[in-house]
């Protein structure tokens, strides 16, 4: 997982990102205003059999998670599930190469 932030990121790498999250990257770097965030990367849906079988993988992916959810709401101020100061959250799939029109 990688967050979207002005924080340098090794992996800034399309096939690890995919196309969305790549773009994303790209945009936050030259001064875009995008979104906090974070990318579930591509490896996670490579290895989504593995995650869903090996309970130290599920338990890994699951708390790594959470974390990236923790650290939103401290960005943001906002409580996943708070009626009182909605927190909405976008999941948006995709995959390292653009699809055919």
């Amino acid at each position: 997982m990688t967050p979207i932030s002005d924080e340098p990121v090794a992996n800034q790498n399309i096939i690890i990102l995919g196309n969305k999250g790549w773009n994303l990257m790209r945009l936050k770097q030259i001064g875009v205003r995008v979104p906090q965030g974070f990318i579930i990367t591509t490896e996670v849906f490579r290895c989504l059999d593995l995650i869903d079988t090996y309970t130290p993988a599920s338990v890994n992916f699951k708390q790594r998670v959470a974390s990236m959810m923790s650290r939103l709401e401290q960005q943001t101020g906002q409580v996943l599930g708070d009626p009182e100061n909605r927190f909405c959250c976008r999941f948006v799939p995709g995959h390292p190469y653009p699809s055919p029109e």
